[in-house]
This record gives C-alpha cells, sequence and structure tokens, in this order.
C-alpha cells in the first residue's frame, strides 16, 4: 500500500518572526513543506529553507494568489494526494492537519475555485483543503 503523500503550501511575506514556529509545527503533520517567499525583504525564505521547507522565491511582492499560484505549480509535479495552505503568520492551526487529511481523503473536503485551477490539477488526484483556523473545511462543491 502507497503511503499518502501531504503537502503543506505556505505563502509568505514578511514574516521571519513567526515562520519558523509555523514551518516546525506543519513539518510534524505533512511530507513536504512549501513556502512561497512573496518578495520579502526579511530572512523569511533563508529561515523556512534552513528548517527544510522548500522554498519559492518571488524578487517582488506579487500577492498572495500569485504565491498559491507558484506553488501550486511546484506542488502539481510531485502529484501529491492532499494539498493544505496555511498562513505563514501562525494564524491556522497545524494540529487539525490530520482531521482534514482525513476529511480530504475521504472525499469530504475540497476547494476548487476557477477551470484554471482544475486544469492545472489535471492528472492529480489532489483535494486542496483551505485550513481557516478550525472551521470546518469547504463542502464539496
Amino acid at each position: 500500500m502507497e503511503k499518502t503523500l501531504v503537502v503543506a503550501c505556505i505563502p509568505a511575506f514578511n514574516e521571519e518572526g513567526r515562520i519558523a514556529g509555523v514551518v516546525l509545527q506543519v513539518r510534524k503533520y505533512v511530507d513536504r513543506v512549501v513556502v512561497c517567499d512573496d518578495g520579502s525583504v526579511d530572512l523569511t525564505g533563508a529561515i523556512a529553507e534552513g528548517l527544510g521547507a522548500v522554498v519559492i522565491r518571488h524578487e517582488r511582492k506579487r500577492g498572495k494568489g500569485a504565491a498559491l499560484n507558484s506553488s501550486f505549480r511546484y506542488v502539481r509535479d510531485l502529484k501529491p494526494d492532499v494539498v493544505v495552505v496555511l498562513d505563514a503568520d501562525g494564524q491556522h492551526d497545524p494540529g487539525e492537519i490530520p482531521r482534514l487529511v482525513e476529511q480530504g481523503l475521504g472525499g469530504a473536503a475540497e476547494l476548487s475555485s476557477t477551470e484554471e485551477f482544475h486544469a492545472m490539477w489535471q492528472g492529480c488526484q489532489a483535494a486542496s483543503i483551505l485550513l481557516r483556523g478550525g472551521a470546518r473545511p469547504l463542502a464539496r462543491s
């Protein structure tokens, strides 16, 4: 039986004071952490990388959507079973990841928004789960 591949995507901008705690907590529950450093002028990317995260860097701030898009493009090639998105400021509880992964794999949670998103993930059996600070996952559309 194959192991489930769970990847966390964390868009980040100038979060050097919080990114270490977030990456360390998230690593307990996922197989790979991907941080998109969205043009930070501090040590956000270096700290995340030093803690084992894959870091994608934008030279200038492009916004959260662009950071997620860059992260998803990288992660798509990994063919994950589940992708979890968390903010870099620590507002989402990484301890919720196991429950959300279970629900995602069971088909109870999926976040999907656009045709472009679906096209990007064509061929991957991925559920994308957005953590909202303890709230229930979004219902399948």
